[in-house]
């Protein structure tokens, strides 16, 4: 027997010792010493190894293999395979295994244990898998198992709490070895398997942790994975998942701790097939979640995602590799184009799908989310073009690869699936992926070997398998922009426009060269053959629209010069010739008239038109048309007799007699629409060279086509309202709505985008009515009625939309939605009529609006414009146009008072700024109409708790703003804007102030007010200048007009505006509520802000109205001092006379007015304090300017002089309010009386005497 000495004890052949100890532990199983003395030795042992000398690698004893033995590896199985692990047994694994740091190579277990080891760790986590409540969890359990999986180590607790205690187990056996496993053999699948369990449970309790209190994870047992049974409890289960989530923290921080070069260590190899496991798990999760919600699953795959590609990849091959597995196909992915992976050629195919199923479709859009998500993490470069130009992802090795210059790696059918998908859960293309797609292309070379060229053919070759039934004459081209080619129903076409249309037009990546590339391949595909190709010329129109006013501008701004000389040529020898051709051929067609409207006739013509390009730019204030100048001669020469061909035959209502659909001919609306856009462009290229007769057509026409939708659209309008008065008694909300989107819908679609397009050619008509007069002379006196009765026509179609949307509003907000939303699609229609309206002039409106009385309608004009501008469904354009035509005569006057009777134009009385039919002693003709009122007069607490951006909140603003425009456009002693100003003063909150000041941060920016303007923050100094320009104009239309789109500085501007405009119009009101104001520092950030930008005006207008207005005489004088705001008025009369000084505040009007008497000449000092105390009242507590209390402090007089005697009530001779002098005498004390004073003495003593002798009145 060898004997050996560790560390200076003598000890007997270790193996032996181990055969010894090992039976003690047999006899002494339950002591839980005999471990500790194992690992005690064991240590000892790996003590004298780690120290052992140079020079005695082969004595016996000196290396780890020469102390492993039979039983030693069956102990440290047995133990490891345990439910639990006490100290004594962890301490011996501990010892036994090693490899718990990089540099512990001591392990004491042969090959065969480990790997029996590592194969139960494997077990006990992939059992606590199967138990996950999550279905993509335990599906991954398949991809665990290997061959190297010991099926004979049986489980001995298979409850969850056993299970979780056997996977805690196994976690820390996986802590104290994980360098062990790199001793594995390499074709061990064990170790990516063991790897990969580590990944997937993280994950697993991840998910878990998010949505620990959701239905799916609480509502399935996690025994069994099946629905929970009745015997067990919500509080059981709680417990179970916070046990869970406490163990998926711990193996979180272990797997985030293993080491960088841990995983450098394993090949390349193994880390692939690691990635591989975990590409297909995150493939389950994606496709198979449901009820966690798309956008959660999909954002925490993508993170997950992006963990794993750091730690397995560490170049771009293996990144490409591992997201070649990550984004292959499935039965749900993808749906539009097919990957060939081994055609270099031809790297993708377009597949045609049926309707997919529900079940597919959510599948796929789950997919689309999670690769938009990983494109905006990853970059476009490294998902789609398979190569690397962006910051690495990997730690350690950096990627130098230069952008390929083939197509064959990239994943351009990747590209084309997303763009066709189009809209997903939470985004769109437009959000990110254009984008993207936008800037990669900036980067890349030439356009025909590159990879978003490549997706462009895809998109092509997609469009003319299923776009063959697209109709580009119903396309809006004039005013392309997203929401026009959202409309395209064809994925494939709708993708490819897009895509154009980001690349040529709004981000100009491409430019000349890569626009004639794109023609050159179009046309390769129309000429391919002897015969032209259907299904490219009907597509070809759509390409052109976005290519040919790139090739026709005189600046095309390419992001490379173009290096093929042959392009260039192309623009004035390929494009033109084929220009000039297909005019020709167009030409070769009979008229429309003629009735012979075959498919070929309406194509060629659309593409002769589409080669024409018109642009409609503008805002909602004004609308231009432009045109190319880059047209030759002979094109327009060619295009105008195209265009007087098809004025041929009697009448252009011929086209009619053509809409025959069992002949094969088209119907008569794409026919008109054809017609109406050749129209346009004609007068665009060829207005010049156009004589009275193509005028007139032109003219006649567009009053055609414009009459057609104003009777459709009158038509619904009435309908509607017959719905309407049906279930007035009994409403039927379901049948209701039912009914009303069916008579919306019953409008034609095309229908309006003629009209559209008879309003663009009104707009050029105007357009060059107005610049080039000269030239147009014999067509002015021919083309005033035309314009008078085409504004005719828009207003009524206005008035249509607005009415109808008014009858449905009186049904309920999801009535009035129904009709809001059916003008969506038609954006750029509805902008054109708003132009128009605003530009319509008074004559027009009133004709209008009295045909509209005419269809004896549920509701009238106002209460349409009210719909219209309170819309649930918003749309600015027409918000815009309602708010002018309330503001505005001849509306205005009917906009703010109820009115009996009808709401058509009526005269009004100049004196009192009411209807003539307006009962002024009636008190109910002064209520306000209910749309304004029960906006303004909604509770402080319901206006302070609106968010700032809500709609609710704008409506109100809207409505101050229409009080303050009409109280200002009242004559200053009309009865009416006393009436409005005290309705206001009397039931109406000062909460709109401090509405008003929740967008204007003066808090924030109340330190730095002293500053200059452009150091202010933006909001405040949108508010400051609306504020004086309110005051300035007297008007808020300006900020009105740039309210849309909505944001915060336009609520800002806004707000500043109305406050501008109330402390102009209702000093007195803003009075009192900024003396309320209880919170100091509040109060002097907004006097500071009011004395900086509104003070100032106001002042200068007071005194120069003081100056205008005050006429002074011989007996009456008035002084201003601008510089100090003091007004010195002087009355003499012989040897009487008195001073009167008025001082005005420098925060004018927040602070009170200083009304005194410097001096008095024969007034009793008792009738000089009445007068002073009458005028300080009507001046502070009133909304007078100061001239008209001037004005009335020097009537006081010349009436005194007259023998005229005060009311004893007011001490004044003239009422303040109507201005009227005291008649009503008492019949024993022969005093007079103001009749409102006398009236207010009844109400308030409750008595009916006079109030001097108490005699009965």
């Amino acid at each position: 027997m060898n004997i050996y000495r560790i560390n200076g004890v003598q000890s007997l052949d270790m193996p032996h010792m181990w055969k010894i100890t090992l039976c003690m532990a047999s006899i002494l199983q339950s002591l839980i010493i005999t471990f500790e003395i194992l690992a005690f030795l064991i240590e000892k042992v790996r003590k004298r190894i780690d120290n052992k000398k140079p020079g005695v690698e082969g004595e016996k004893g000196s290396l780890s293999e020469h102390w492993q033995h039979k039983l030693l590896d069956k102990a440290a199985v047995v133990v490891a395979c345990h439910s639990s692990l006490s100290p004594s047994h962890a301490h011996f694994l501990r010892a036994v295994l090693g490899g718990s740091t990089e540099n512990d190579q001591c392990c004491f277990l042969s090959g065969e244990a480990v790997k029996c080891m590592f194969s139960g760790t494997l077990r006990r986590l992939v059992e606590l898998l199967h138990m996950s409540s999550f279905e993509w969890a335990r599906t991954s359990c398949s991809l665990l198992f290997c061959a190297e999986f010991d099926e004979s180590i049986q489980m001995l607790d298979s409850s969850f709490l056993g299970k979780l205690e056997m996977a805690r187990a196994a976690l820390q056996v996986l802590e104290w070895g994980i360098f062990c496993l790199r001793t594995l053999d390499e074709d061990c699948r064990l170790v990516p398997c063991l790897l990969a369990a580590l990944f997937i449970i993280d994950w697993e309790c991840i998910m878990a942790s998010e949505g620990a209190l959701d239905v799916e994870f609480l509502g399935t047992d996690v025994d069994t994975g099946s629905p929970i049974s009745g015997n067990v409890s919500f509080d059981h289960q709680q417990e179970w998942v916070i046990d869970k989530l406490a163990f998926g923290k711990e193996l979180h921080a272990f797997r985030c701790g293993i080491t960088s070069s841990f995983w450098g260590s394993l090949s390349a190899c193994r880390r692939l097939q690691i990635g591989s496991i975990l590409a297909q798990v995150l493939r389950f999760c994606i496709f198979e979640t449901n009820g966690f919600g798309t956008n959660r699953t999909s954002a925490l795959c993508c993170k997950w995602a992006l963990d794993m590609l750091n730690i397995v990849c560490h170049d771009n091959n293996e990144l490409q590799t591992i997201l070649d597995q990550l984004l292959c196909e499935d039965r749900s992915w993808p749906l539009w184009v097919k990957p060939l992976h081994n055609d270099a050629k031809m790297p993708a195919v377009v597949q045609l799908q049926e309707t997919p199923l529900a079940s597919n479709e959510a599948r796929h859009h789950n997919f689309v989310v999670f690769v938009d998500k990983l494109i905006c993490s990853l970059g476009f470069s490294r998902v789609i073009g398979g190569f690397n130009t962006e910051t690495v992802i990997f730690s350690e090795v950096v990627s130098t690869e230069p952008i390929p210059s083939s197509v064959s790696d990239s994943r351009a059918w990747l590209a084309a699936e997303v763009l066709c998908t189009w809209h997903w859960p939470g985004g769109s293309i437009l959000t990110s992926f254009l984008p993207s797609l936008s800037k990669f292309a900036e980067n890349l070379a030439s356009p025909g070997d590159n990879i978003v060229f490549s997706i462009l053919k895809l998109l092509l070759d997609g469009s003319l398998v299923s776009g063959t039934s697209c109709e580009w004459i119903s396309f809006n081209a004039w005013t392309l922009s997203y929401d026009e080619v959202e409309n395209i129903q064809d994925p494939f076409l709708r993708s490819l426009m897009s895509l154009l249309w980001t690349l040529i037009m709004k981000d100009k990546v491409w430019g000349e060269c890569e626009s004639l590339a794109i023609l050159t391949h179009v046309l390769d595909k129309l000429y391919a053959s002897t015969l032209v190709d259907r299904a490219c010329l009907r597509i070809l129109p759509y390409v052109l629209c976005v290519i040919i006013p790139r090739l026709l501008s005189e600046s095309c701004i390419s992001h490379e010069p173009c290096k093929d000389a042959s392009l260039i040529s192309l623009k004035e020898d390929l494009l033109h010739k084929n220009i000039l051709s297909w005019l020709e051929t167009a030409l070769s067609f009979p008229p429309f008239a003629c009735g012979e409207t075959g498919p070929d006739v309406l194509e060629w013509i659309q593409v002769v038109i589409s080669c024409f390009p018109l642009s409609v730019s503008g805002g909602m204030g004004e609308l231009t048309v432009e045109f190319s100048n880059d047209v030759f001669f002979p094109e327009k020469t060619l295009l105008l007799n195209l265009f007087r061909r098809q004025q041929c035959g009697d009448d252009a209502s011929l086209i009619s007699s053509t809409a025959s659909a069992d002949d094969g001919t088209f119907s008569s609306l794409p026919v008109q629409m054809t017609l109406a856009k050749l129209t346009a462009v004609s007068i665009g290229y060829c207005w010049q060279e156009f004589a009275v007769g193509d005028w007139n057509f032109v003219l006649t026409q567009s009053l055609k086509w414009m009459k057609l939708l104003v009777l459709s659209m009158e038509e619904a309008a009435e309908n509607i309202d017959d719905v309407a008065m049906k279930y007035t008694a009994n409403k039927k909300s379901e049948l209701i709505l039912k009914e009303l989107d069916a008579a919306i819908q019953a409008l034609d679609s095309l229908q309006i985008s003629i009209c559209t397009t008879a309003l663009v050619i009104y707009s050029v008509f105007s357009q060059l009515f107005e610049v080039e007069q000269a030239c147009m002379n014999e067509v002015l006196q021919s083309s005033l009625h035309f314009k008078d009765e085409m504004m005719e026509g828009i207003l009524r179609i206005f008035f249509a939309t607005a009415v109808t949307e008014a009858i449905a509003g009186s049904l309920g907000e999801e009535a009035s939605s129904i009709i809001a939303l059916s003008r969506s699609p038609y954006r750029h229609f509805w902008e054109l009529v708003a132009v128009s309206v605003r530009k319509s002039p008074c004559h027009v409106r009133i004709k209008a609006m009295q045909s509209m009385e005419l269809w004896g309608l549920s509701k009238g004009p106002v209460s349409s414009l009210y719909a219209i501008l309170f819309s649930p469904k918003p749309n600015s354009s027409l918000q815009l146009a309602a708010y002018s035509l309330l503001t505005t005569e001849p509306v205005c006057q009917l906009s703010i008072f109820k009115h009996k009777g009808s709401e058509g134009i009526v005269t009004t009385d100049e004196g009192t700024g009411m209807p003539h039919n307006f009962e002024s002693t009636s008190e109910e003709s002064y209520d306000l109409r209910d749309e304004v009122s029960c906006l303004i007069q909604q509770p402080a607490a319901q206006l302070l708790q609106m968010d700032l951006l809500s709609p609710d909140r704008i409506n109100v603003f809207l409505a101050w703003a229409l009080i303050l425009s009409h109280l200002h456009s009242l004559p200053t002693s009309s009865s009416a804007r006393e009436t409005l100003i005290q309705y206001i003063q009397d039931f109406v909150t000062s909460t709109i102030l401090d509405c008003i000041f929740q967008h204007i941060p003066l808090k924030v920016g109340s330190n730095n007010m002293k500053k200059k303007e452009a150091e202010l923050p933006v909001e405040v100094s949108k508010a400051a200048n609306s504020a004086k320009q309110a005051i300035t104009s007297s008007s808020m239309l300006s900020s009105v007009e740039s309210l849309w789109p909505i944001g915060s500085e336009q609520m800002a501007s806004l707000a500043g505006s109305i406050y501008g405009l109330m402390i102009h119009v209702l000093p007195a009101y803003v009075r009192n509520w900024f003396t309320s104001l209880r919170d100091r520092s509040l109060s002097s950030a907004i006097e500071f802000f009011t004395k900086t930008w509104c003070s100032p005006t106001l002042l200068s207008d007071e005194l120069s109205q003081v100056k205008e207005a005050v006429i002074a005489d011989e007996n009456f004088s008035v002084a201003v001092n601008k510089s100090s705001y003091e007004i010195i008025a002087t009355y003499k009369k012989e040897e009487t006379g008195m001073d009167l000084v008025i001082r005005l505040s420098s925060s004018y009007p927040l602070r009170p007015v200083d009304v005194e008497c410097t001096r008095s000449l024969g007034i009793s000092e008792v009738k000089q304090r009445k007068w002073l105390l009458s005028l300080s009242a009507f001046v502070r507590s009133q909304n007078g300017a100061i001239a008209e209390a001037i004005r009335i402090w020097k009537s006081n007089f010349d009436k005194e002089f007259q023998g005229v005697e005060e009311c004893p009530i007011c001490y004044s001779i003239i009422h303040t309010a109507n201005h009227s002098l005291p008649r009503l005498a008492c019949k024993t004390c022969k005093h007079k009386f103001h009749s409102a004073c006398l009236y207010k003495w009844f109400s308030t003593s409750h008595k009916s005497t006079c109030p001097l002798c108490q005699t009965p009145f």
